[in-house]
C-alpha cells in the first residue's frame, strides 16, 4: 500500500533534533488523521493545540485507536520516525502516568502483531527503560504500571536480551534506589510478593542473593515466606525429582545461606546487633543439620574452619535472641536433629545377627583337662592378667577368662558371640583392631586348675581361687586365642612407646567410635577408667559406670567420674586396639529404656524429651575422646616417675601424641578423599596437646604460656568469668559443650566447675559436632556388598 504521508527527514542539519521540528511533525500528522488543529502553543514545557490539547498525548492516542487499524505501513512508517528520535518529549515533557498509557499498549500492539521488528526497536526500548527509571525515582515510588510494563516487554520479547536487560532495569538501575526511599524496609518480603503477584520472573529474584538474602533475614519465619514463593511457581533447582521441601533446601543452602555471604559476614572484626542477628539466623533457621551449611562449610572449607569458629567465639559476651550463646545454639541445633541422622546413618544388620546368637541357648565344652592338654600340647605359661591366665605357643597366645563370683554365665556366651560376630566381619565393618579367635565357652574341672597353678605360674593361687566363683566344683571359662601379646598389654602401661601408644589408640577408638556411630554399639566398660572403689557400698551403682544416671543427672552426680579420678588399672584399650567386646550395649536405641536403674530413678522425665538416643550417643563420643586423653595423661604420670629429670619432654610428646591420635581418628572415620585431611589443616593440634596437659595434670601449668594465644586455645567455644566467692579462682577458663553430667535440661551442658578432668569437654563437642555432620553429609548408610551379603545369609540361615 502506497502511504499518504512522507516520514519527516531527520537527517536534515536544518531540522535536526529541534523541539519545534519534533512538534511540527506531530502537528502534521495530526491534521492528516484528524480534525485537530494544526495551530500549537508552548506552556512551560507541554505543547499545546490550539483547542488545548496535549499535543504529544493527542498523538499517542490518534496512533493507538486508529492509525494500526486503518493504515498500518503510514504508521509504522511515522512510527520509525519518530521513536528513533529519542525525543524526550515522549517521556520526560508531559505526565508520567499519560505517556505510559500511551506508548505502552501502542508499543505492545505492534510488537504482538508481528508489525515491527523487534530487534529495531532494541534502543527504543532500553531508551523507555531509562526514562521509566527515571520518572520512577523521581516520583519516589514503585509504580504497578512500569512493572506491568516490564512484564509485558519478557512475555512478548522471551530472549535473552530482553531478560537480561530488564533484570538490569529493575535490580540495577531501579530498585535499590526507589524502593529504599520508601519508609518500611528495602527487603521486605512484601517487596518479593508485589513483584510475584505481576507474575515477573521469581527465579531471577532467588538469584539474587543480597536482595532475598537480606528480605528474608528480616522475617520471623522465612521458611513460611520461601515455601510460599514456591508455591506460586518458584523453580528453584533443575532436579524436578525434588518436592517443594527439597526445593526449599536447596533454596536456603545454595543461595540465602551461600558461601560468599558467610564468608564476607565472618571476615568483619566488629559486630553489631545486626550482624549478630545474622548469625542467629545462620545458626538457627538451616532446618536440618545433613544440609547445614555452616556444617557443609567447615569441612568443605577447611581453610576458612578456624575463621567461623574465631567468629563465633567474640560473640561469647553477646547474648543472642533466645537467650544463649552462640556454641549453646549449635549444640541444640545438633542435638535437636541428631537422632533423624542416627536412623539415616546406622545399619542394625550386625546388632540383629548377635542378638539372634545371643538368644541361642549357651552351648557348654566340658574341658575336664584344658590345662594338662594345653602343656602337653607345648603351651607355656606366660602371664596372668586380672583373671585371665594367658599361655604362649610359637608366638601364639592362648586365653582362658575364668568366670567371676555372682556372675551369670550369659556373661561368658555374650563374649563369645560378640567376638565370633566382629571376627568374621571384621573386614565387612572395617575394623582396625585385632579381633581374637574365640574357641569356646567351657566348664573346667578345679583339679585340673589347682594343679596347673601348683606349678612355678607366679599366681598366688589362695587369692586367685577366692576371686572366682563361690562352688569351686563348677569353674566355666570362656577361651580365646591371639596371635600377638599387644591385645594384653595396656595403653597407660608405663614401658610403652609412644609409637605404640599412638597405634594402639588409632585402632581401638577408631572401632569404638564406629560401631557405636554407625551400628548402634555402645561400649560402657571403656569407661572403667573412671571406675572408683571408695565408698561401694553406700553409692547405687556399686562403683560401676552407668551411663544414664551422669548422662541425666540424677542421684547428686553419685559414682562414676570422681575428682581424684582413681583409675582402674585395666582399661579396655589395649596396644592391639579394642579389648574385651563382649562389654558392649547391642542396640543402643532399643535398649535404653530397659535399664532397671534408669526405669527407677526417671520416672520424672519431661514426656516430650524425644531425643534420648541423640543423647546417649552424644555422651558416649565425648567419653570415648575423654578416655583418650585420660589414658594419655595417666601413661605421662608414669612415664614421670621413672625419669623425672624429663618431665617436660615427656608431656610434649604427650601431646604431640594426643595431636596424631584425633587428627587421625578423623580422618578415617570421615574417609573421604575430599574431606579427609581437613582436621590437620583446621585445627592447631599443638596448642590443643599443650591445653590438655593443663587438666591432665595441674602441676605442668607451668609449661604453658596462657598469654601467647588464648583466642585459638577457645576458639571452638566460650571463655567466661566465674565469681570468685563462688570457687576456688577469680577466673575460670570453661567451654560449654558436652559434659558426662549436664545439669540444664535439654541443653548439652556447661562444663560445672572448676574440674580439671572437665577442661577439655569444649573442644571435645566442637569435635563430635565436626564428626556428626562429617557422617551425615559424606558417609552413606553402610552395608554389606553382595559378596558379603552372600557370607551372611548362610550364616544368619545356620544360626
Amino acid at each position: 500500500m502506497e502511504t499518504r504521508y512522507k516520514p519527516y527527514n531527520l537527517k536534515s542539519k536544518k531540522n535536526s533534533k529541534k523541539e519545534k521540528d519534533y512538534i511540527h511533525a506531530m502537528v502534521s500528522i495530526l491534521k492528516l488523521y484528524s480534525n485537530k488543529a494544526t495551530d500549537y502553543k508552548k506552556i512551560g514545557n507541554i505543547y499545546l493545540t490550539a483547542d488545548g490539547s496535549n499535543i504529544v498525548s493527542s498523538f499517542l492516542k490518534l496512533f493507538n485507536n486508529k492509525i494500526i487499524s486503518e493504515e498500518p505501513n503510514d504508521f509504522i512508517n511515522i512510527l520509525t520516525t519518530l521513536l528513533k528520535l529519542n525525543s524526550p518529549f515522549l517521556f520526560g515533557k508531559i505526565k508520567y502516568d499519560d505517556a505510559i498509557c500511551r506508548f505502552e499498549p501502542l508499543l505492545l500492539q505492534l510488537l504482538s502483531n508481528k508489525l515491527v521488528d523487534e530487534n529495531e526497536f532494541k534502543p527504543i526500548i532500553n531508551y523507555a527503560f531509562k526514562q521509566y527509571h527515571r520518572l520512577a525515582t523521581l516520583k519516589g515510588n514503585v509504580s504497578k504500571a512500569y512493572f506491568k510494563f516490564l512484564q509485558n516487554m519478557r512475555s512478548l520479547m522471551p530472549n535473552e536480551f530482553w531478560m537480561n536487560e530488564i533484570h538490569k532495569n529493575i535490580f540495577e538501575r531501579f530498585y535499590e534506589d526507589t524502593v529504599a526511599r520508601e519508609s518500611r524496609s528495602p527487603y521486605s518480603i512484601d517487596k518479593v510478593n508485589e513483584l510475584t503477584d505481576l507474575g515477573f520472573n521469581i527465579n531471577f529474584l532467588y538469584n539474587n542473593h543480597s536482595f532475598l538474602y537480606y528480605a528474608l533475614t528480616y522475617e520471623d519465619d522465612p521458611e513460611d515466606h520461601i515455601k510460599d514463593l514456591v508455591n506460586k511457581g518458584a523453580l528453584l533447582t533443575s532436579d524436578e525429582t525434588h518436592g517443594p521441601a527439597g526445593l526449599i533446601l536447596n533454596f536456603i543452602i545454595h543461595q540465602l545461606y551461600n558461601l560468599k555471604t558467610i564468608l564476607e559476614l565472618l571476615s568483619r572484626k566488629t559486630y553489631d546487633a545486626y550482624d549478630v542477628k545474622i548469625i542467629v539466623a545462620l545458626l538457627n533457621k538451616i532446618p536440618n543439620p545433613e544440609y547445614s551449611n555452616l556444617m557443609h562449610l567447615a569441612l568443605k572449607e577447611n581453610q576458612h574452619l578456624k575463621v567461623i569458629f574465631s567468629n563465633i567465639y567474640r560473640l561469647e559476651r553477646m547474648v543472642l535472641e533466645d537467650g544463649g550463646s552462640a556454641s549453646a545454639t549449635w549444640s541444640r541445633l545438633i542435638l535437636k536433629h541428631l537422632d533423624g541422622l542416627m536412623d539415616n546413618v546406622q545399619n542394625h544388620d550386625l546388632c540383629d545377627l548377635i542378638e539372634k546368637r545371643l538368644r541361642d541357648e549357651t552351648t557348654l565344652t566340658s574341658k575336664f583337662s584344658l590345662f594338662s592338654n594345653l602343656i602337653n600340647d607345648g603351651w607355656h605359661f606366660d602371664s596372668v592378667l586380672g583373671r585371665t591366665i594367658i599361655l604362649e605357643k610359637s608366638g601364639k597366645y592362648r586365653a582362658i577368662k575364668l568366670l567371676k563370683k555372682d556372675e551369670p554365665i550369659q556373661q561368658l556366651h555374650k563374649q563369645y558371640q560378640v567376638v565370633r560376630t566382629l571376627y568374621e566381619y571384621a573386614h565387612v565393618i572395617g575394623l582396625k583392631s585385632q579381633i581374637p579367635l574365640p574357641i569356646s565357652v567351657c566348664k573346667l574341672s578345679y583339679n585340673d586348675l589347682d594343679n596347673f597353678l601348683s606349678q612355678d605360674t607366679q599366681i598366688n593361687k589362695t587369692e586367685f581361687i577366692d576371686s572366682l566363683t563361690v562352688d569351686l566344683g563348677d569353674l566355666f571359662a570362656y577361651e580365646y586365642q591371639t596371635n600377638s601379646k599387644d591385645y594384653f598389654i595396656y595403653l597407660n602401661h608405663s614401658l610403652i612407646t609412644n609409637e605404640q601408644f599412638v597405634n594402639g589408640a588409632i585402632a581401638g577408638f577408631h572401632d569404638y567410635i564406629k560401631l557405636l556411630v554407625f551400628y548402634d554399639i555402645a561400649y560402657p566398660q571403656i569407661l572403667d577408667i573412671f571406675h572408683t572403689h571408695l565408698n561401694v557400698e553406700r553409692r547405687p551403682d556399686n562403683g560401676l559406670y552407668r551411663p544414664m544416671p551422669y548422662l541425666f543427672n540424677v542421684n547428686n552426680n553419685t559414682g562414676g567420674r570422681v575428682d581424684k579420678c582413681n583409675k582402674n588399672p585395666y582399661p579396655n584399650a589395649r596396644l592391639a586396639g579394642m579389648a574385651d567386646e563382649g562389654d558392649c550395649i547391642i542396640n543402643v536405641k532399643a535398649k535404653i529404656f530397659e535399664d532397671e536403674f534408669f526405669k527407677n530413678n526417671f520416672k520424672n522425665i519431661p514426656s516430650d524429651l524425644k531425643n534420648i538416643h541423640a543423647r546417649f550417643i552424644m555422651h558416649f563420643l565425648s567419653v570415648y575422646y575423654l578416655s583418650i586423653e585420660l589414658l594419655a595423661g595417666d601413661l605421662a604420670n608414669k612415664q614421670e616417675l621413672l625419669n623425672k629429670n624429663d618431665s617436660k619432654q615427656i608431656w610434649l610428646s604427650m601431646a604431640n601424641n594426643l595431636s596424631i591420635v584425633f587428627t587421625t581418628l578423623f580422618s578415617e572415620i570421615l574417609n573421604n578423599k575430599d574431606y579427609a585431611n581437613f582436621p590437620a589443616n583446621a585445627f592447631d593440634f599443638s596448642i590443643y596437646g599443650l591445653e590438655m596437659r593443663t587438666w591432665m595434670t595441674p602441676k605442668h601449668i607451668k609449661y604453658i604460656d596462657r598469654n601467647k594465644a588464648p583466642e585459638k586455645l577457645y576458639q571452638l567455644g566460650e571463655k567466661v568469668t566465674i565469681n570468685s566467692n563462688k570457687f576456688r579462682s577469680g577466673t575460670y577458663d570453661r567451654t560449654k559443650g558436652l559434659a558426662l553430667d549436664p545439669n540444664k535440661g535439654m541443653d548439652l551442658g556447661p562444663v560445672n566447675g572448676p574440674n580439671p578432668i572437665k577442661k577439655g569437654e569444649g573442644i571435645r563437642a566442637a569435635m563430635t559436632y565436626m564428626l556428626v555432620s562429617g557422617i551425615s553429609l559424606f558417609k552413606p548408610k553402610p552395608s554389606y556388598d553382595e559378596h558379603d551379603r552372600n557370607i551372611l545369609r548362610p550364616l544368619k540361615a545356620s544360626l
